[in-house]
């Protein structure tokens, strides 16, 4: 009898009370990328491989490999962009970066020396560039508006003006905050 209460009790113990709790997994396409060994994961918008990017406040957006952005919410899935987010500064948009919905950064297919480094506007409609030529690959952007990037192996930063160069040299580059690269 004892040996009975010993196997029955860790079993009931381990149940959920009185239906409390209960795991129910759901899926999107926004978080069921598994591992991959490449910088970029890509998973599938709509049957096409695309880069997905979140901001800390919701904000999800997608890039296809045909250069197609898209925006994600839980309501209404993938959307396309409007037609004057698909391109920046003429060009086909490349890369993107998300640190909340006000702050987006987009490089485009320009070649060095040219600038291929672009942020949403203000009323989120389009694309403006950084002054100053600015061609880097891969760039960040933050939720404090703080951008990085790298020219080769250099590690630059928007101070605002001007790209400031960060010493030292990387292979790629990830940020948190602007103190956190």
């Amino acid at each position: 009898m004892r040996c009975a209460l010993w196997l029955i009790a860790p079993l009931l113990l381990s149940a959920p009370l009185f239906g409390q709790y209960t795991y129910t997994p759901t899926g999107s396409l926004a978080d069921n990328t598994p591992y991959c060994p490449v910088i970029n994961c890509l998973i599938s918008i709509g049957g096409v491989n695309s880069e997905i990017k979140a901001g800390f406040d919701g904000t999800v957006y997608g890039l296809t490999s045909g250069h197609v952005l898209y925006t994600y919410t839980h309501a209404a899935g993938w959307v396309q962009a409007p037609s004057s987010l698909q391109t920046a500064g003429g060009s086909a948009i490349t890369h993107i970066s998300v640190g909340s919905k006000s702050q987006v950064l987009a490089l485009n297919s320009a070649v060095s020396p040219g600038n291929n480094v672009y942020v949403l506007n203000s009323t989120g409609t389009g694309w403006q560039t950084l002054a100053h030529l600015a061609y880097r690959s891969p760039a960040e952007i933050v939720p404090d508006g703080s951008i990085w990037g790298m020219y080769g192996s250099a590690i630059d930063y928007w101070d605002g003006t001007t790209w400031a160069n960060e010493p030292g040299n990387l292979k790629n580059i990830t940020v948190a905050s602007g103190s956190n690269v």
